[in-house]
């Protein structure tokens, strides 16, 4: 259900971790996920609620990853 709602998607040959659309279901404001791994790279990243919109916030990074945010 949460990957569903944050629209994550996982790209193996770029490599990238995209959330497309991402929105939090109304009893949740805040999730952070660590060691998100996608071929050799790996990245922690928040997702907030900022008001009305929905931020990801990377918080670290290892190798060669991309985090893409598309609204």
């Amino acid at each position: 259900m949460l990957q569903a709602c944050l629209g994550l998607d996982f790209d193996i040959n770029e490599p990238a971790i995209t959330f497309e659309n991402p929105s939090l279901p109304a009893f949740l404001d805040e999730v952070v996920f660590r060691n998100l791994a996608v071929n050799g790279g790996s990245a922690d990243v928040a997702v907030r609620r900022s008001g009305e919109r929905v931020v990801v916030d990377v918080l670290d990074r290892q190798g060669p990853v991309r985090v893409l945010t598309r609204h």
